[in-house]
């Protein structure tokens, strides 16, 4: 695995190299086959990942029809964050993901990184605002998929 793609992941960005190459010394890594589950919603949220290689699938579990089902909503390549909520409390993870390929994914446990961020508050508020961008992101393409929902239910209750 590169540790180049943690330090250059979308959660770094605007960090000092300084400070990024610190961070990467706090991360061990972890791999996953195909079709496994890489961490699974509503789990304690003790590491956030970075993805090194391959593609994780996330997904919120949904009963159809008394049948539990993965919905997908994204992808995370290499760069992405998953398990944000390590860093936001309640640190209770928010979906599921699955590993879509073989996955590389840098691991930071959750009281080393916040032990380093309360040592260096500047670069804790930097990782949150792009926490917060991450999140903001992930909710707009939730509410796009909810919204194009509705519109198809009202379009078929409408339809004459």
């Amino acid at each position: 695995m590169k540790q180049a793609t943690l330090i250059e992941s979308e959660i770094f960005q605007g960090i000092g190299p300084e400070s990024r190459t610190r961070i990467a010394g706090l991360a061990s890594s972890r791999t996953t086959e195909a079709g496994e589950l890489v961490f699974r919603h509503g789990d304690e949220a003790d590491e956030l990942g970075v993805v090194d290689h391959g593609q994780v699938e996330l997904f919120l579990e949904v009963t159809i029809l008394g049948v539990s089902r993965p919905i997908a909503l994204e992808r995370c390549g290499p760069g992405a964050v998953v398990a944000w909520s390590t860093l936001v409390p309640p640190h209770q993870l928010t979906l599921g993901g699955r590993a879509v390929e073989p996955v590389g994914i840098w691991v930071l446990p959750k009281a080393e990184l916040t032990s380093f961020f309360e040592r260096e508050p500047a670069v804790g508020y930097r990782v949150m605002c792009n926490v917060a961008a991450v999140v903001g992101r992930r909710f707009q393409a939730m509410q796009k998929m909810w919204a194009d929902e509705v519109q198809r239910q009202l379009n078929e209750k409408y339809r004459s």
